[in-house]
């Protein structure tokens, strides 16, 4: 059999082979006339019936990209670009995997891709990863997500992104600023509410018209918190993904940089910390101590390091990943090395 011929007939195998599995899977699957490409239809589907094994529908095309969250792997070259391989958190949240699952931090649902997968943006008791993306379906109190975002009407659960309808009948979400609240006059605040057990920053009603930097009290603060962040100052709690969101606070009449840390006996990050005036090293930067580091966390490797919401936090992507590090909610995810 000459080579050319054999080609053929592997190509006709496989396009007999994907348009069974399309039978299988009510016609998830479309053969693009390539033999070295699927067609799919259900975004982010991992795997059989929607793609061959392994594979992953983004774009409309399989793919062989890594796993979605949720799924299983064995390391982080097993998951999408942007996810990682973690102890799977919590109760539920894995698909067909009693073993690691791939998890992909978030600010909110809306950072989880495209609702008709299912994946909503969560925290799961005893988890110190941060927040990151499960299926709601194996999260308590949480419907198939819809479409709606963070401070519109709801009616029911599913109608929310979050698959999460507040009391007030208004859609729950977390946030990591204002920018994720849809509601005219919302602000991404701290506060409790059925998102969770704990304080975390929620889209809601802003308790005052705008952000004070110094205060004395919560009503003072757009966020609703003022954080004391040495004896003599106070200043207004300020979401942040890392410390270049963080500005800066006049003590003893000198501007002093804050750092984004986590608030202390949560996961929760806010800019609540000073750091010294020669804190300036970014993610990367050769430390001995954490004074010379912008976040004033240096790492026992000799790099400044700094709080994180996504990779793209960490500066070099190539060299820098977010990651959760240990249990402690003060170091739950971190930019390391890879």
């Amino acid at each position: 059999m000459t080579a050319g011929l054999a080609r053929a007939r592997r190509g006709a195998a496989r396009a007999l082979a994907v348009l069974g599995l399309a039978a299988l899977g009510g016609c998830s699957l479309l053969y693009s006339g390539r033999v070295d490409l699927v067609m799919c239809v259900e975004e982010g589907a991992h795997g059989l019936p929607a793609c061959p094994e392994g594979e992953t529908c983004v774009g409309g095309s399989c793919t062989a990209l890594g796993a979605p969250p949720g799924y299983g792997c064995e390391d982080d070259g097993d998951c999408l670009p942007g996810s990682y391989c973690a102890a799977a958190p919590g109760p539920g949240g894995g698909v067909g995997s009693s073993g690691p699952v791939c998890v992909k931090p978030c600010c909110a649902a809306t950072d989880c891709g495209d609702p008709a997968v299912g994946l909503v943006c969560a925290e799961p008791d005893g988890w110190a990863g941060g927040r990151v993306c499960l299926r709601a379906d194996a999260l308590l109190g949480r419907a198939w997500p819809g479409t709606t975002r963070a401070g519109s009407a709801c009616g029911a659960a599913s109608d929310c992104r979050s698959g999460v309808c507040g009391d007030d009948g208004r859609c729950l979400d977390f946030c990591c600023d204002d920018s994720y609240c849809a509601a005219k006059g919302d602000a991404c605040t701290w506060r409790v509410t059925s998102l969770g057990p704990g304080p975390a920053w929620t889209c809601g009603p802003a308790v005052a018209p705008a952000d004070l930097a110094p205060c004395h009290g919560d009503d003072e603060c757009r966020s609703g918190a003022c954080l004391t962040v040495s004896t003599t100052v106070k200043v207004c709690a300020t979401p942040c993904c890392s410390s270049g969101d963080c500005g800066t606070v006049l003590v003893d009449a000198a501007l002093v940089p804050l750092a984004c840390v986590a608030v202390e006996g949560t996961t929760v990050r806010a800019c609540g910390a000073l750091v010294g005036p020669l804190a300036a090293g970014e993610v990367g930067a050769p430390c001995t101590s954490g004074e010379v580091c912008r976040s004033g966390l240096c790492r026992a490797e000799g790099y400044c390091s700094d709080a994180c919401c996504s990779d793209a936090d960490c500066g070099d992507t190539t060299r820098f990943a977010c990651r959760q590090v240990g249990d402690a909610p003060a170091s739950a995810l971190q930019c390391v090395s890879k």
